[in-house]
């Protein structure tokens, strides 16, 4: 799916608009079998973003589900890995929210804009 342009994002109810998150992936043992499997991690590294709600109200239950389930919202998150952005699911309690001033200006710093 591409990323929903923040302009356009509407935000998913309890999920802060804009939000910063500081990744790192699992330790090393962790890893091996879902690396075996073909599944990679990112290196650590910020991850900001924003939510946003699908654009096609028939995911709306799929993601109040995702909600209940595990409190994740979904998003638009980019980083240094992925400056141009990606839609997912963002666990709430990793998130530190932002203001849309630094999230704008971390944007910028990776050659995007919002």
């Amino acid at each position: 799916m591409e990323p929903i342009a923040f302009a356009d994002a509407v935000a998913f109810p309890d999920a802060p608009r804009c939000f910063r998150r500081e990744y790192k992936p699992p330790p090393p043992d962790e890893r091996a079998a879902a690396e075996r499997a073909g599944v990679f991690y990112l290196p650590a590294c910020t991850i900001y973003g924003y939510s946003a709600r699908s654009s096609y109200p028939e995911d709306w239950p799929a993601e109040d589900d995702a909600w209940r389930a595990s409190r994740a919202f979904p998003s638009v998150c980019f980083s240094s890995e992925c400056p141009d952005g990606e839609y997912g699911f963002t666990p709430r309690a990793a998130v530190v929210e932002i203001s849309e001033d630094e999230l704008r200006a971390a944007a910028a710093a990776l050659g995007g804009a919002l």
